[in-house]
């Protein structure tokens, strides 16, 4: 861990007005693309103000409301245009999605902007469950039925008739699921379509709000793609076209197939079984200058992500590549992406990072205060404080929320790791356990009683160590294995050797939000007196921090 109080001496809570300032200046129609400009002769820019000051209205208010409500741009929110003219004229409504859902829409909307579509048939499935219950995982299928009574009342955009197929696989299980409908856009007074699903898998799974979370903390159970991106639909009560919106909200799962439910609310990547592979796509590089991009105020973080994931770079002035995800372990969750960081990007880190090099610190829970750091610790380390203009940490933060698919506001500084011959550091947790922090003020403030804490660890291996060599990453508890009586041996459990430019990912949360105490980990001795283990590493918390701005 790291001493907060030495690290970050500022104040943590950024209130809501401040960052909803910050971000209402930002462009949310950014999934836009060449095809509708092309088939509709116009931009979408141009459509908005063709729209009915009613309708623009309308999705102000919506937009604010978001923002102030998920401080994040939602995906799902950045979709409704307000299309009545498209009813009456269904020429002029755009292609269909490659769900092949085409005349069952409520409300045509800008088709390029719902989730790409994921078949659940049992290739892809084989890409989601597990042989064991993950729990805090939820798998489901979308869609509409298709009897003749809601074909019909589909074609004639009659959706009071209409019912949203569901095909629920609990705790990502395989061979285990259940199906149900819900009314797609039923007649209720109360409550809404997208809400009366909610309420039904929060009723099946047992989805009660966490003791230690607040009402609307982003950390309560939320839906995403198979791509990891966020569904999300705030609508407050009395818009006046919430019904509708509701409607659009049902129909981006319908579009989107398969659907992921995180209990902890954040994107965690699933393991699936040791050894599984997973082709991702991520931001390689970035070739707007940070500043240049907070001047424009054109795409926040995730918008900028998702842009690039789909291949289209055309404003976001980026690029992708694929990179593979290997399984090492599912208990505690750990993989590794080889090749992740170029050698250049390697010595460039090690080189900013010599001059500030300073003995290890640690974080004292109630118990060790007092103690010198070297008990635990015995390497060197620094955080490397982003400058504005500083491209290649600025790209490698940027690529490690697109491999994520955390924003970057989640992040903290990169701290940079050296160890020589026979140093190490003994096995310990990331997290911050609320109840081992009880008298540290700084800690409260910083977890927020528990709410927020650290829910991954990327950690880059900056060189290279032979085998035998030592300096190894260490999860003793791989397995379900016991808590090791010595927190230095490193005589059993899963080990990673450093390789340059490899990155693994190990998650310190449950997907349903709880500490993993299955995550302790530890770094070996460096045993080679010839080497040195250069390595770093990116923690991301469970909800935006902003210690990395923009």
């Amino acid at each position: 861990g790291f001493n907060p109080t030495q690290t970050y001496e500022r104040t943590l809570d950024v209130s809501i007005n401040n960052m909803a300032a910050k971000s209402k200046k930002k462009n949310r129609a950014v999934y836009s693309n060449k095809a509708t400009k092309q088939e509709n002769g116009k931009g979408i820019g141009e459509a908005a103000a063709s729209s009915s000051s009613n309708a623009n209205t309308i999705s102000l208010i919506v937009a604010v409301l978001a923002l102030l409500a998920g401080l994040r741009t939602p995906y799902i929110m950045n979709m409704y245009t307000n299309n009545k003219n498209n009813h009456d004229n269904p020429s002029s409504s755009s292609s269909s999605s490659s769900s092949s859902l085409t005349d069952d829409s409520p409300v045509e909307q800008v088709e390029q902007i719902y989730p790409a579509y994921t078949p659940c048939n049992s290739e892809n499935l084989a890409n989601w469950l597990h042989e064991q219950p993950v729990i805090g995982l939820h798998v489901l299928c979308f869609a509409y039925e298709t009897t003749t009574t809601t074909t019909e009342a589909a074609h004639n955009h009659d959706d009071h008739n209409k019912l949203l197929h569901v095909k629920l696989y609990p705790n990502a299980v395989k061979q285990k699921y259940e199906e149900f409908t819900v009314p797609a856009a039923a007649r209720m007074t109360t409550s809404t379509s997208y809400e009366a699903l909610r309420e039904s898998l929060s009723s099946r799974l047992n989805l009660n709000q966490k003791q230690h979370f607040r009402a609307g903390d982003e950390m309560n159970w939320q839906m995403y793609t198979t791509s990891g991106e966020w569904l999300n639909c705030n609508v407050a009560a009395g818009v006046e076209n919430e019904k509708e919106l509701q409607s659009v909200c049902v129909e981006a799962l319908v579009k989107a197939g398969m659907v992921l439910i995180f209990e902890g609310g954040v994107f965690l990547w699933p393991g699936v079984r040791v050894g599984f592979e997973r082709v991702v796509n991520v931001t390689s590089r970035i070739d707007v200058p940070a500043s240049d991009l907070d001047r424009q105020n054109l795409f926040s973080d995730r918008d900028l992500m998702f842009l690039q994931h789909r291949g289209d770079d055309s404003k976001a002035k980026g690029s992708t590549r694929a990179v593979t995800l290997k399984t090492l372990s599912l208990v505690p969750l750990v993989l590794s992406v080889e090749h992740f960081l170029g050698n250049d990007e390697c010595d460039h880190i090690q080189k900013r990072a010599l001059p500030s090099m300073r003995n290890s610190g640690v974080s004292h829970n109630d118990q060790d205060k007092g103690s010198p750091a070297s008990k635990w610790r015995t390497s060197s380390s620094t955080f490397l404080q982003l400058r504005p203009n500083e491209q290649i940490l600025h790209e490698i933060d940027r690529r490690v929320a697109s491999l994520t698919r955390v924003p970057r506001d989640h992040q903290e500084q990169a701290q940079v790791l050296r160890y020589t011959h026979l140093q190490k550091y003994n096995s310990h947790h990331d997290y911050f356990d609320n109840n081992l922090y009880r008298t540290s003020d700084t800690t409260q403030r910083l977890i927020q009683g528990g709410r927020r804490n650290r829910l991954a660890t990327v950690f880059w291996y900056l060189s290279d160590i032979k085998e035998g060599g030592g300096g190894e990453t260490i999860f003793p508890r791989v397995n379900y294995g016991p808590s090791p009586v010595d927190m230095a041996d490193c005589s059993v459990g899963l080990k990673v050797r450093p390789e340059k430019g490899k990155v693994i990912i190990f998650y310190s949360l449950l997907m349903n939000g709880d500490l993993n105490p299955y995550s302790l980990h530890g770094a070996c001795p460096v045993l080679d007196e010839q080497a040195t283990k250069w390595a770093a590493n990116k923690w991301i918390w469970n909800s935006p921090m902003h210690f990395v701005e923009k």
